[in-house]
């Protein structure tokens, strides 16, 4: 049976695929889980202009994405956090406490998932972090006050 799918299923396909599957997995799996519907020709017609309409979302985001790294680039963003007599961290500053740090400082809301670390970080001073999407990559300088 053909159908068209609503969503990603694992082991079947993406978003928007036509796919042929058995007609007992159609009929008791994806059809009233609302994963797919049957593939008639006014449904495939219908999907394509939504498959369009769902790539030029993606890119015009894509490319705004692309702005927003382009004008972080370079930029110091500093955060003030505790530091023992060391110069250590109390606790380690990860993805997500950076994509906040951005948030606050320059006004600019980016993932947590764009942040590259090899390793939380643990100590003040100045450190470079990469920030990537899709191929767009810039470095910012992460200043951790005491």
């Amino acid at each position: 049976m053909k159908v068209i799918l609503l969503t990603d299923v694992p082991k079947i396909g993406r978003k928007f695929e036509i796919k042929d599957v058995a007609d007992g997995y159609a009929m008791n799996a994806l059809l009233p889980k609302g994963l797919a519907k049957l593939a008639t020709p006014d449904a495939v017609a219908k999907i394509e202009a939504e498959k369009k309409q769902h790539d030029a979302e993606v890119s015009l985001q894509s490319e705004l994405v692309a702005k927003t790294l382009k004008g972080l680039d370079g930029k110091v963003i500093t955060i003030t956090e505790k530091v023992n007599d060391q110069g250590h961290l109390f606790h380690g500053l990860h993805e997500a406490d950076i994509a906040a740090a951005i948030k606050k400082d320059a006004q600019v809301e980016i993932e947590h998932t764009m942040v590259k670390l090899d390793a939380p970080i643990k100590e003040a001073g100045d450190h470079q972090i990469t920030l990537q999407n899709e191929g767009t990559k810039a470095t910012i300088t992460l200043r951790i006050e005491a």
